[in-house]
This record gives structure tokens, sequence and C-alpha cells, in this order.
């Protein structure tokens, strides 16, 4: 049986919230959330915010576990899940 730490677990929870709710990443800050500072939304899910990161690219984090990037939704979206 496979071990899952807090943290992967969080992930997986994450990318499921995304993928049921939102149909394609948000490529721009989504007009939904509010932003708290520059580039940083507000708590979104369960601490996941949306990030601007500084070569532009917007990602859905939590500042523990690895961010989840356009690339992990669409694969997750594909079957491919990789939390």
């Amino acid at each position: 049986m496979t071990q899952y730490d807090n943290y992967h677990i969080n992930r997986c929870d994450a990318l499921e919230f995304l993928l049921d709710n939102f149909g394609e990443f948000p490529e721009q800050m989504p007009s939904l959330v509010r932003e708290v500072a520059a580039g940083i939304s507000e708590n979104v899910f369960r601490g996941w915010c949306f990030v601007r990161l500084e070569d532009g690219e917007l990602v859905f984090a939590d500042c523990l576990s690895p961010c989840i990037r356009a690339c992990d939704f669409y694969n997750a979206k594909r079957g491919v899940y990789d939390c």
C-alpha cells in the first residue's frame, strides 16, 4: 500500500477542487477571486490561492506543497494524475 503524506493529499484535494470548479486553468487572475496583494488571490480552497510568479505564470499554491501549474491541471483532465 502506498503511503502519502499530508502535503500530497492536500495537493490532490486542491487539484480535484480545480477540476470540479474550473473548465480551463486560468491564464489570468480569475475575476471571481479577490487579490489580497499584487499577484496573490484570497484563500480559494483550504489555504490554496492563485499566485502570479515572477515569470508571469499563474499557479495554484499553498506555500507548502508543490504548486499546481496549468500542465498539472490538463494532465489530470486527461486522467494522468500526478499529485
